[in-house]
């Protein structure tokens, strides 16, 4: 009996050791070096690696042959131990398969050391977790790897044929992660078909990159309620067998292009006795607008907007007296995939056609009433062209072309209005050169952009020393780089609002002035025989752009 008791107690302490003791020991890290934890869904590990750069003690020779020392398995799946250059306050990495074809981010990797010597990776995921992360969830529903492309059709690549999928979906942005357990919160889901046949061919002329990836149907039964699953938070889950393998979330421009393509006109337009506003947002779930007096107005007159056809929300307001006085900013209630949540957006309208000062509200405006236009400006002709062929640019930048003028007036320095001054050392200069065959100036941009303050008086001037101590003096570089983005000088090449001029290049960058300057400018240089035309940069969004809290 005692023997059988004294052998019971070994296997109590022996089972509650076992528990109590990690899967694998892990070692202390080294001193000097950073930790990066690895874990992979499949632990499919061998040949993955890292190349490492910048802080790096002992860089990586190259992407082909990284050098990295095999990884050392932990209970989270692997981890690399890599040692720092002395001082080092950053480390560049890339995590990436054998032969370098795969990356685990797409993105260059950048460790802040500041934050810890520690750090854990997710399959397929950018983020640098500074504590253990959950390893039992799948995918990642803030990441859009799969795309919708039409109505009934969605793409996926690395998608099985033989898996299974479901579209979850949430009004309420409910859907809080996917575990191997199942989704997790409050999301509903319609199940997708897999196509034997793969994409369309004419998906494939569209979006020829998607060539390859598995086409996902949706069930004609459930098309009806495609306009209103776009509004929602959305995620598209594999599953193998009845487990959750991989999700994702999903890039929509395919499905809101053949959905709820638009070419009417959008923005403030006064028509039939009042102002109509009209915003193309298919997938907000509420729009409202507000109403100022003024550009620095803070309490709205509100006003509900209804949904029409084809994404377009719309509401009708006010008079004429409206037309070039009244500000105005659109209420968007709308999913945010950045932000995993359901968030109201008090924005500007992507088509304004005017702007308080620094873009912070639009501004109601006929570009047709004589207050926009210069006195002769039905007047001056366009110079005649016989042929494109015949087009000889000067490629100009409205500050720059005279800011340091002295032969015009200092409120017109860096100005549209400094074209007006035809006697200036400038239009001289431009003038010659037309009577030498030069046809057009071409702007550089001159749309509403981010980068400058548009009052003068919240614009810093570099304080540079002079005399310079010397040619290869640090000083003037450092003057500019403290007022960088604080002052008046920017190329231009991050669009705001597309259809506005940009009004740090105004005399008054609240109200119309900017419109009617700008159209000086271009008589002015008409005047002279000089045809026009502009760097739209169209192609450019930089850090935000009016339409980005519209549509997320």
């Amino acid at each position: 009996m005692k023997l059988t008791r004294y052998l019971f107690s070994l296997a109590v302490i022996a089972l509650l050791t076992a528990n109590l003791a990690p899967a694998i020991a892990q070692s202390s890290i080294p001193a000097g070096s950073v930790r990066i934890h690895y874990h992979r869904n499949n632990a499919d590990y061998a040949g993955w690696t890292i190349f490492d750069w910048t802080g790096a003690l002992h860089p990586s020779p190259s992407y082909q042959d990284p050098g990295t020392p095999p990884p050392v398995s932990d209970d989270f799946g692997v981890y690399w131990d890599i040692a720092l250059v002395p001082g080092a306050t950053q480390l560049f990495f890339i995590v990436r398969n054998a032969d370098g074809s795969v990356k685990n981010c797409q993105s260059d990797m950048i460790l802040d050391i500041s934050k810890g010597p520690e750090i854990w990776l997710l399959q397929n995921d950018c983020t640098l977790y500074t504590t253990k992360p959950r390893t039992d969830l799948v995918g990642n529903i803030k990441a859009a790897r799969a795309y919708w492309v039409n109505r009934d059709t969605l793409a996926w690549f690395g998608a099985e044929p033989n898996d299974t999928y479901r579209l979850f979906y949430s009004p309420d942005a409910g859907i809080i992660d996917i575990a191997t357990s199942g989704a997790e919160g409050d999301g509903k889901s319609i199940p997708l078909i897999v196509d034997p046949n793969g994409l369309s061919q004419t998906v494939i002329e569209k979006f020829p990159f998607l060539n390859g990836a598995t086409a996902l149907k949706i069930a004609p039964s459930q098309l009806g309620q495609i306009p209103s699953l776009l509004k929602d938070q959305l995620v598209l889950v594999k599953f193998t067998g009845a487990q959750p393998a991989d999700a994702t979330s999903l890039q929509l421009p395919g499905v809101l292009d053949d959905l709820f393509y638009f070419d009417g006109r959008l923005g403030a337009h006064f028509a039939d006795g009042a102002v109509r506003f009209r915003l193309w947002a298919p997938t907000a779930q509420k729009v409202r607008l507000f109403v100022y007096d003024s550009p620095n107005g803070t309490v709205p007159t509100i006003y509900p907007m209804t949904q029409e056809e084809l994404g377009v929300w719309e509401t009708k307001a006010g008079d004429d007296s409206w037309v070039n006085h009244k500000y105005y900013l659109y209420e968007v209630t709308v999913f945010s995939r950045a932000e995993g949540l359901v968030v109201t957006n008090v924005v500007t309208d992507p088509y304004s056609l005017g702007l308080a000062a620094d873009s912070v509200k639009s501004l109601v405006v006929d570009l047709d009433s004589p207050s926009t236009k210069p006195l002769f400006w039905n007047l001056i002709p366009k110079p005649p062209l016989d042929s494109p062929t015949d087009i000889v640019l000067y490629e100009l930048h409205i500050r720059d072309f005279s800011i340091s003028d002295t032969s015009v007036p200092d409120k017109d320095r860096g100005k549209y209005t400094a074209f007006t001054h035809i006697f200036s050392l400038g239009m001289r200069h431009l003038r010659s050169l037309a009577k030498a065959g030069l046809t057009h100036v071409h702007l550089l941009p001159s749309f509403d952009f981010s980068s400058v303050p548009e009052l003068a008086s919240e614009q810093k001037t570099p304080d540079i020393t002079l005399p310079i101590s010397a040619p290869d003096s640090p000083q003037p570089q450092a003057a500019i780089t403290a007022v960088k983005d604080q002052d008046g000088f920017n190329w231009g090449y991050d669009p705001y609002h597309y259809g506005t001029p940009e009004g740090s290049y105004s005399t008054d960058a609240n109200g119309i002035k900017r419109i009617r300057e700008f159209r000086e400018m271009v008589e002015s240089l008409h005047s002279i025989g000089l045809r026009m035309v502009m760097d739209v940069v169209y192609n450019h969004t930089f850090r935000r752009w009016a339409g980005s809290n519209v549509r997320p």
